[in-house]
């Protein structure tokens, strides 16, 4: 991922995470405030769409999570797609660190978790809960260390955080399922069907991707499945073409063209597109248009051919400024009145806030030292043990992830309650010593 690319995705992702804090905040005021009768009423309301016989009945809440967090699932399912085919976990190299760290970072908060809810069947469901990093959330607090961290220490924590995500919508597939319809279902496959034949077809216009998405998720919603599965479906058929695509080879060939040739007359050759080249002119580095890198000439004439890479740039504001916001709203919101010392001595809360604390930097630092000494992975040039411990401890925030998780997995509202708790207490202390471990070994 070249640099102009990957800064606009750290811009974005930290900007959503600190608003990501802010709704938190807002729904945790607005729920101990007298609006919040409002607030539960509010989420509460029905939404009906009728077509007919057929019918969606779901109150906003619903919709929040089982729409808009579909949305969210798309396009964390398109940024591992891309990293996959083209980017930091493209090859064994690079993506073996990020894998062993998640899969510490899995194994360690579920056993936790699982050890202290032992003999509980109705709370040994939550096992999966701490076992997700916020990147959103993550993200944010490295933005408040500025040029203290590294570009490199924040790729690893995106990395990590992308492979923590995947395993959460796999589990979230396997272990969060109720009974299954079979007639939906039906409709599932042939919509899957539908998307393999356009992905074949190589159809590059988003639009039939998006209609055959849409009835995919209804179908999804209504066999049992958790309808957010269908952004990862639609995800997967989403066609990415490579470098060596032959019509991004052209386009990329014109665009390096212009650049080294310093054409900055107006005058554009082909079908090469004018925002393009002044974007290039303008880029970060505020070079001139024949000091452009022509590296990033080529990914970003390839980002204007690519469908995966526009639709993904097209989701990022949505879902950092609206989606994630409105789940925050919709799901942090933790009443305060009668809250004891004994909430937070409940099995439950201690295995969310004991699991992101301490099992993710116990799993993540242990995992990846084991294959660091047995030489399955290598730290990333530049980053010492001492920072990668501060992002262990980021990767605690669990927040968004960890707050579905605890949705899908719990129906009764005490025991959701005690979720909120535990994932507000794990991740607010794993941000805060994740931030004060990295400036405190910047200023060393």
């Amino acid at each position: 991922m070249p640099v102009r690319m990957l800064r606009e995705f750290f811009r974005l992702e930290s900007a959503g995470g600190i608003l990501l804090v802010v709704s938190a905040v807002i729904a945790i005021s607005i729920t101990n405030s007298p609006l919040d009768h409002l607030y539960h009423d509010v989420l509460h309301a029905p939404l009906v769409i009728q077509i007919g016989n057929f019918s969606i009945d779901k109150n906003l809440h619903h919709w929040i999570n089982d729409g808009l967090m579909a949305i969210f699932f798309l396009l964390v399912s398109l940024e591992i797609k891309r990293e996959v085919l083209d980017g930091q976990l493209s090859s064994r190299s690079q993506i073996s660190l990020p894998v062993i760290a998640a899969f510490g970072g899995l194994i360690v908060p579920s056993i936790i978790y699982i050890s202290l809810n032992w003999g509980n069947s109705a709370t040994l469901q939550g096992w999966a809960i701490p076992a997700a990093t916020d990147i959103a959330f993550a993200l944010g607090v490295l933005t408040l260390l500025g040029n203290r961290v590294p570009e490199s220490l924040k790729l690893t924590l995106v990395s990590i955080a992308i492979i923590d995500d995947l395993a959460a919508i796999v589990i979230i597939a396997i272990f969060y399922t109720a009974s299954l319809s079979i007639l939906p279902l039906v409709g599932a496959l042939v919509c899957v069907l539908a998307l393999f034949a356009l992905n074949k077809k190589k159809i590059s216009e988003l639009s039939p991707y998006m209609v055959v998405g849409t009835l995919l998720w209804v179908c999804v919603l209504k066999s049992g499945l958790h309808a957010t599965l269908a952004g990862v479906v639609v995800a997967m058929f989403i066609p990415s073409k490579g470098k060596d695509d032959p019509v991004v080879k052209e386009r990329i060939s014109e665009s390096v063209t212009l650049v080294e040739t310093g054409d900055n007359t107006g005058v554009f050759r082909g079908s090469i597109d004018e925002r393009l080249f002044v974007e290039l002119v303008d880029a970060d580095l505020n070079s001139s248009a024949t000091e452009v890198n022509t590296g990033e000439v080529s990914i970003t004439t390839r980002t204007r051919q690519d469908p995966l890479y526009r639709l993904e740039h097209g989701l990022h504001i949505w879902v950092a400024f609206l989606i994630l916001p409105l789940f925050a709203l919709a799901n942090a919101g933790v009443s305060l009145a009668g809250l004891s010392i004994d909430l937070f001595t409940e099995p439950v809360t201690l295995g969310v806030g004991i699991g992101l604390l301490f099992g993710k930097q116990i799993g993540v630092m242990l995992f990846t030292y084991i294959g660091v000494i047995f030489k399955f992975c290598t730290l990333p040039e530049g980053i010492r043990w001492s920072q990668y411990y501060g992002l262990a401890l980021l990767s605690g925030i669990g927040f968004t992830m960890s707050l579905f998780i605890g949705e899908l997995a719990f129906d009764d509202d005490n025991l959701q309650t005690l979720v909120r708790l535990g994932v507000i207490t794990g991740s607010l202390l794993s941000g805060i010593l994740g931030y004060f471990t990295l400036r405190i070994i910047r200023i060393r």
